[in-house]
């Protein structure tokens, strides 16, 4: 493509075409470090091209492949023990960031606000206040306790059945 056209936003570029390349031969659990791929693009994808990595990994999810962090070496593709891991991990920085959102709206002034922003506030205290009850330690182990006694996946309306007891 010469340097006057660019792509339109649904095209992949060259660069992120050779990193998922590169990522769909990586054996589980083997790491890939950041200079192999830095080296074969020839640009730094811990800083400047790091967007071309996000999406080249962001295309391996969509066919089930998990890469993880290994903090300033590379990325390493997970066995699903360790994309289990990284979503229990994720679940814990959720919980955080919904108590952090919890004591965010408590700044607020409620007399101060008008009707509207009262209603807003109200209901965004009820979905962190919901969220918050079904990410605590208790109720993840509840959830796990039913999952392990009836052998399967709980639908949703089972699952939140849970937490009202």
């Amino acid at each position: 493509m010469p340097d006057n056209e660019q792509r339109t936003i649904g095209e992949m570029s060259i660069d992120t075409r050779c990193l998922i390349e590169r990522l769909e031969k990586v054996a589980v659990n083997e790491t890939i470090t950041y200079d192999e791929l830095t080296a074969l693009i020839g640009r730094d994808v811990k800083v400047k091209a790091r967007h071309l990595l996000d999406t080249a990994r962001n295309n391996m999810l969509k066919r089930r492949i998990l890469f993880g962090c290994v903090q300033g070496v590379g990325i390493k593709r997970e066995d699903s023990q360790g994309a289990i891991s990284s979503a229990e991990q994720r679940t814990k920085n959720i919980r955080r960031s919904v108590k952090r959102a919890v004591t965010h709206v408590f700044c607020a002034e409620f007399e101060e606000l008008s009707r509207e922003d009262q209603n807003r506030m109200m209901a965004t205290q009820s979905h962190l206040g919901a969220l918050a009850l079904a990410l605590k330690p208790s109720s993840v182990k509840l959830v796990y306790d039913k999952v392990t006694s009836s052998a399967g996946l709980l639908p949703t309306v089972e699952t939140l059945a849970l937490f009202q007891k």
